[in-house]
């Protein structure tokens, strides 16, 4: 579910900016748009198949934690972006998107190894 998250985390955050920027909608509604792509297109089909097709069990608090972090990836690029006019396809635009998943990536991580009793059983 990490990986899911991860990418669902990945076209959020593109998806506001392409919302934002090209389609002209205001910050509520693409962020709105973009949360609910990630979470129709990646994220639910990915819990499904976490469960139902490898059969294992779920834990809630941490798909809560992942839904509140995807929420949070376009929110922070809402922030980010709040003095650009156009989005245009660079490497430091592609980076900053980068950065952004890869911070909220590790805040589950370490979550998840907090979860696991890991550091206490010494992995």
């Amino acid at each position: 579910m990490t990986y899911v998250t991860c990418y669902a985390m990945h076209l959020a955050v593109n998806t506001f900016v392409r919302f934002k920027y090209y389609f002209k909608m205001t910050d509520f509604q693409a962020l709105m748009m973009s949360f609910l792509k990630a979470l129709g297109f990646i994220f639910i089909p990915g819990l499904f198949i976490q469960r139902f097709w490898l059969n294992t069990q779920i834990d809630w608090i941490l798909i809560g934690t992942m839904l509140v972090m995807l929420f949070a990836s376009s929110l922070t690029i809402l922030f980010q972006k709040k003095s650009v006019e156009k989005e245009e396809i660079t490497l430091k635009n592609g980076y900053m998107h980068l950065k952004i998943v890869a911070i909220y990536i590790a805040i589950i991580g370490i979550i998840q190894f907090l979860q696991t009793g890991a550091f206490i059983n010494g992995i």
